[in-house]
């Protein structure tokens, strides 16, 4: 089974990936490393993903679109939760799209 998800363009916080999050217009999707944040961290990125983020910044080489259009992208979670905020980020510190990844 293939991993998709629905990214979002621009996301302010975590609640526009859960509106979106309708299993319409989904992307597969590579996870190409999953970043694990101390709770307080995620839920600050999770309700600020417009700020420039350093595990973005150390990363964002990491985020693209393959010829197969499959979004590699980042993951970013806490250590005991399994959903998280897949992260789009090709050219800035900061997600240019992102989508809500209830576990992979």
């Amino acid at each position: 089974m293939e991993n998709t998800a629905v990214f979002v363009k621009a996301p302010q916080k975590i609640d526009d990936l859960l509106s979106a999050y309708t299993g319409e217009q989904c992307q597969r999707f590579i996870i190409e490393k999953t970043i694990i944040l101390p709770k307080i961290d995620f839920v600050n990125f999770a309700e600020d993903l417009c700020m420039d983020r350093w595990f973005i910044e150390e990363n964002r080489f990491l985020c693209r679109i393959d010829d197969n259009g499959v979004w590699h992208c980042i993951h970013a979670k806490t250590e005991k939760l399994s959903t998280g905020i897949l992260i789009m980020s090709r050219n800035a510190a900061h997600p240019e799209y992102a989508a809500y990844c209830p576990s992979v």
